[in-house]
């Protein structure tokens, strides 16, 4: 006799297999319910790594750039720092000073660079990087320019200690400080863009102040170098550029001057809009620490030049 007859004779057989099969199917989705929580949490630990590691990579990447552009992590920045090498330890306190502060742990990483300074005195890459953290994370300028200073007593010819220290006055709005400190890294480095870029916004802003049209004429001389040799840097000094052409317009009473200047400027951001694009332009324009925006806008409202500038509005705004 088959199950099916069985099944047939005595139906209760039936309803005992079809139980034992729900039960079967019940018992397997309560045990992926069990175990659900366990593999997902097994996925979110995954998860939580591998977001660690790839936060490592980043900072490593954000540490070799440093490396690269600024030389915080040379151990022998100048002629002065030849015999002032690293043991493994100071390098590791170093490196995780570096660390820390690369990861927003500012006052944590004051700490660390505080012990190799305790280890290491002359060590001026030391004070480097405190004074970046003063100057540009706690905004402590007063500190930032005792731990630039106190870098130059230890390396007097580092050009980034200089540089720091003209940007330094320059936060402090110290602008002829700004300018020397600036230029005595250029005379350590003369090819140095950031400088050549710094040193071009610090006669913009000492040309607004003391009304000294040198002063802009020397930018003018600066922001063209810069376009000439750097793409990296040529679009925001194109931008720069432009801005401050419009600046002069507005102070010029001639007419025909100021058509001359603000042709200029437009002519400027159409070649940086060439260069970078609409949207990259944007970015770099929300980026400009000194404030043209107010000049390009004061520009573009005054009737007899909206015509002149309307074709670059347009292009920047879509």
């Amino acid at each position: 006799m088959t199950l099916v007859d069985r099944i047939r004779q005595h139906p209760f057989i039936g309803i005992i297999i079809i139980g034992a099969i729900v039960a079967g199917g019940a018992w397997k989705l309560s045990e992926e319910i069990r175990v659900a929580p366990r593999d997902f949490a097994i996925k979110e630990r995954e998860f939580a790594i591998k977001e660690r590691e790839r936060t490592i990579e980043e900072l490593n990447e954000k540490l070799r750039r440093r490396d690269e552009d600024l030389g915080y992590f040379a151990t022998q920045t100048s002629s002065s720092q030849q015999g002032v090498a690293l043991s493994t330890e100071e390098k590791e306190l170093y490196t995780e000073g570096t660390r820390l502060w690369l990861g927003g742990f500012y006052n944590n990483a004051l700490k660390k660079l505080e012990e190799v300074l305790s280890m290491k005195p002359d060590y001026a890459n030391a004070h480097i990087i405190r004074g970046r953290i003063y100057l540009e994370n706690l905004k402590q300028y007063q500190n930032a320019l005792e731990e630039f200073r106190k870098g130059l007593d230890k390396d007097s010819d580092n050009k980034y200690l200089l540089y720091n220290l003209g940007l330094t006055y320059y936060y402090l709005r110290d602008l002829s400080l700004a300018i020397e400190w600036n230029q005595r890294a250029l005379d350590q480095d003369p090819d140095w863009i950031i400088a050549i870029y710094n040193s071009a916004l610090y006669h913009v802003d000492y040309g607004e102040k003391y009304k000294d049209e040198v002063s802009y004429l020397k930018a003018i001389d600066l922001y063209e170098n810069v376009i000439e040799r750097d793409r990296e840097f040529a679009a925001a000094a194109l931008f720069n550029l432009a801005a401050l052409y419009a600046r002069l317009a507005k102070q010029k009473s001639d007419k025909t001057t100021k058509d001359q200047y603000v042709k200029l400027a437009v002519e400027l951001l159409d070649r940086a809009i060439e260069k970078e694009g609409v949207e990259r332009l944007k970015k770099i324009a929300g980026e400009i620490s000194v404030p043209y925006g107010e000049d390009l806008k004061a520009i573009h409202e005054e009737p007899a030049y909206k015509a002149m500038i309307g074709k670059w509005k347009n292009r920047f705004r879509h």
